[in-house]
């Protein structure tokens, strides 16, 4: 998260994760971490759904979607 906070960026994309299977922990253990560490620093996360479109000039493109398939 330190370059973010460099460039000063308000929005955040988690990606390259739940796809595969590549490790043992949980599919949703990534997102969870990001999720977390963004809010502490009052990021903006944006996580859309497999292959969903969106603006990011949208009034809400923060979605945790995958905490309903738990």
């Amino acid at each position: 998260m330190a370059v973010i906070e460099m460039i000063g960026a308000k929005k955040v994309m988690p990606i390259h994760w739940g796809a595969f299977v590549l490790s043992s922990h949980g599919w949703d253990d990534s997102p969870e971490r990001f999720v977390i560490e963004a809010e502490k620093r009052n990021l903006c996360v944006i996580t859309p759904y497999f292959c969903e479109t969106f603006s990011l000039d949208a009034p809400k493109v923060s979605n945790y979607w995958w905490r309903n398939y738990n």
